[in-house]
């Protein structure tokens, strides 16, 4: 199956969709490789009429469809993949949507700290840096929406690490012409420390 490089999703029911914590996870599975329910079900550890579930809402709104299929003791099983290689997500924020998004980039900035402490670096403020994070999250993809929508409108093909690139370099622009993005940076740095 032929895969976009880039989806962006900016319609609030498709990131609620989308960014819900058990749905997340099968399409971050599915990052990797096709998967079958069963499969899905195995990995997860949850039954597979719960899998079924997810991935049916997930194919109902564009964001994963039949891949092909396997044969397991001669028995046809659907595997799905995703449409994109990497969604990009920039809500037109409902009000009613408001705190799913919120919880998703909440989530976002904990699993970001973990990783930079898994990296060899300390924090001093675990809670400030959580917020500061999550608020430089916020302005960074309110920043940089319009640039990703003209990316998906012109249909321009990248592969994971070009994908990387360019969004290091649209942040590092962005970071550079707005103040408050410059001031997130250099209060984040200050909470960031590598450890002896």
């Amino acid at each position: 199956m032929k895969k976009k490089d880039v989806m962006v999703l900016n319609d609030p029911e498709i990131v609620k969709v989308a960014t819900e914590s058990t749905r997340r996870k099968i399409l971050s599975l599915l990052r990797v490789n096709d998967l079958s329910i069963s499969q899905i079900s195995q990995i997860l550890g949850k039954d597979q009429s719960t899998v079924y579930r997810h991935i049916k809402k997930l194919e109902a709104h564009g964001l994963i469809k039949v891949a092909g299929e396997r044969k397991v003791h001669h028995i046809p099983e659907a595997l799905y993949g995703r449409v994109a290689k990497t969604y990009i997500i920039i809500p037109e924020i409902d009000r009613n949507e408001h705190n799913s998004i919120v919880y998703y980039k909440r989530g976002t900035a904990k699993e970001a700290m973990n990783a930079i402490k898994a990296m060899g670096y300390r924090i001093d403020n675990e809670r400030i840096f959580s917020r500061d994070f999550f608020r430089f999250l916020d302005a960074l993809d309110k920043a940089t929406a319009d640039e990703w929508k003209k990316i998906e409108k012109k249909n321009i093909n990248m592969d994971n690490r070009t994908f990387i690139n360019t969004f290091l370099l649209l942040a590092m622009l962005k970071i550079n012409e707005n103040p408050d993005l410059k001031d997130y940076m250099e209060e984040l740095g200050e909470l960031v420390k590598r450890k002896k």
